[in-house]
């Protein structure tokens, strides 16, 4: 069995007061042989919150940073700090990157904290593509762009070293791919990648082509083309996968949500202190 705890999410728990949500994502996922921390949030939040549901992240036998954006790496130098000998996995394309984003008034820096990278240096398990971690569970790497990035992206810049500010191509992001007896568990943050193109990415790399479930951030923000986007991901998720169960939440906006759910069917959507079982 698979068993994910969504530890921070933007949506509160809808009863649990003691929870508290961020604009951020962390998950704590459990097979059968391994335990994992996929992100870690804004800020420390997912320890909070992990107290709180009496989840042990001390069981956790390594933890991955999905990409450079500090939504998703905040929590990192609480994480180093509470567990020293804790492996991180992230992309070597993260180290001496600055992301920025101009989605709202001015620009606004989403970098992971240099500093504390440069500090737990020899924490890190740097990858510059994707790779097994475990029988069944594999970090994937997007290489392939045969449908659409999300619309989201054109906010969204890197700076690297020496090199003019240009539009982020997300070589920074990993998925996590998880082999089971019902099909391939695909775990994304924020997609930026797009949906479909990391589900064809890791069915090539792990050669699973049937798809169980797919769970994360689409990245479909609120804007004038998200009718449009979602409606033409629905589509293709209804051609494609049409058995496949489908868990979103994070930067999935209301209006994308509310758009989905006219096309696809059941759509799940994950919170602050939720639980998936698969």
């Amino acid at each position: 069995m698979l068993k994910i705890t969504v530890l921070t999410d933007n949506l509160p728990h809808p009863s649990d007061a003691r929870l508290v949500p961020e604009h951020g994502l962390s998950m704590f996922i459990e097979g059968d042989n391994w335990r994992l921390l996929y992100d870690m949030g804004l800020s420390g939040t997912f320890l909070h919150n992990a107290e709180i549901l009496g989840t042990d992240l001390s069981q956790a036998t390594m933890a991955i940073v999905s990409h450079g954006h500090r939504d998703h790496s905040g929590g990192l130098p609480f994480l180093l700090q509470r567990y020293p000998h804790l492996r991180v996995y992230l992309s070597k394309a993260i180290i001496g990157s600055r992301f920025f984003t101009s989605r709202h008034a001015g620009k606004r820096d989403l970098s992971t904290d240099a500093e504390c990278l440069t500090r737990h240096a020899g924490q890190l398990d740097l990858l510059d593509d994707s790779r097994w971690l475990h029988p069944g569970l594999a970090l994937v790497r997007c290489h392939t762009r045969h449908f659409p990035s999300p619309v989201g992206n054109c906010f969204l810049t890197v700076s690297r070293k020496e090199e003019e500010e240009q539009s982020d191509t997300f070589d920074h992001e990993l998925s996590l791919a998880i082999v089971t007896d019902s099909g391939l568990v695909v775990v994304s943050a924020c997609s930026h990648c797009g949906a479909l193109n990391i589900i064809d990415a890791c069915r090539k790399f792990t050669g699973e082509e049937r798809l169980a479930a797919f769970i994360g951030g689409l990245h479909f923000v609120d804007c004038r083309q998200t009718p449009d986007e979602t409606a033409r991901f629905a589509q293709t998720w209804n051609r494609l996968y049409p058995d496949a169960l489908l868990y979103t939440g994070h930067c999935t906006s209301d209006r994308a949500k509310t758009e989905l759910a006219r096309h696809i069917g059941p759509l799940h959507f994950f919170h602050t202190g939720g639980r998936i079982l698969l």
